[in-house]
This record gives C-alpha cells, structure tokens and sequence, in this order.
C-alpha cells in the first residue's frame, strides 16, 4: 500500500493506493475450511472422545474448539480462518487412533468456485475440491457452503446443501 499526499489549497490530503508490487487485500469472509463435522462410529466412553481431541489438536493446525458427543457419535472440529490445507487423511488417522471410525464428512467453508475445462472446482483457502453442485454455486463470487466431502475419490468430491453468497467487501492487509 502506498499512502500519497498531495497539497490542494491550505490542506495535505493523503490517499491510499495499491501499487502493482503490493499483496492484494484479504477478503472479508473466513476463507477456507472453517468447520468439519464427521459421523462416526465407537465412540463407546468419554475416555475415547478424549483421546481423539487429543490426536486431532496435536495434527490439524488452526483447531479452535472441538466438540465430540458419545451419544450422538459425532465429532466436530472448528478451525481459525486461514489455517492451511485441510487434509480429512489426517483428521481420519488422528480419530482413528482412538479406535473411532469415520463414517462421513461434511465440511463449512468460505472461497470461490471456478470452471477449468469443463470441470467446476471449490477453491476454500489451500483446499481445491471437485465440485458436484449441478452448478447452483455461481462461479467468481464468494460464498459460504455447507456439504458433503467424498474424500474417497481423487480429487475429493464436494457436494454442497447450503450456499450462501457473502459480500464482496475487501479490507486493506
């Protein structure tokens, strides 16, 4: 960002431009993977869901808040914006090794959708899924989504439920 003054009269005003070297501004959504909730299986006592936040803070980085329920054998991990890839191999080592098995992944995320020869992508943050929306999430516009992750097809799958457009205000970095 370079500030300019300029003197107009008895006043210096001063304004803020981008130059062509700065980084451009950051947006104004949480950009990337905020929220992961898997359904699980053999969460069988309190001492297994303690075992599995343990291995999910030690290996995803950004982990906020983790909320794991025995009786609705559910594991929910929230995460800082901007923490890196999320990488749902690591989270299924980390709560496998408290002998708890993943069923299904839905993720919350913030980013932009993109079509590259004829195949439409999810870019949240470092992630990039392949995208299953029958194109209801418009392309170069920022949004919120809600869905499924089929992390057993290369590239990962996403299919949204809910999808929510997001202003396009940017803030200055």
């Amino acid at each position: 960002m370079k500030s300019l003054k300029m003197l107009v009269g008895t006043s210096v005003l001063t304004c803020a431009c981008l130059s062509s070297t700065s980084t451009p501004p950051e947006p104004s959504y949480p950009e990337g993977v905020t929220k992961v909730t898997a359904q699980v299986r053999g969460i069988t006592c309190p001492t297994c869901g303690a075992v599995a936040e343990v291995a999910l803070r030690q290996r995803l980085p950004g982990v906020v808040a983790i909320s794991i329920s025995q009786s609705q054998q559910t594991v929910v991990v929230e995460f800082a914006q901007a923490t890196g890839a999320f990488s749902s191999a690591v989270f299924r080592d980390a709560v496998d090794d408290a002998g708890i098995e993943v069923l299904t992944i839905q993720i919350d995320a913030c980013g932009v959708a993109e079509e590259t020869q004829g195949q439409r992508w999810f870019l949240a943050g470092a992630n990039r899924f392949a995208l299953d929306d029958g194109g209801r999430v418009p392309v170069r516009q920022p949004v919120c989504v809600l869905g499924s992750l089929d992390d057993a097809s290369t590239p990962y799958r996403f299919t949204p439920t809910t999808i929510q457009t997001v202003a396009t205000e940017l803030r200055p970095t």
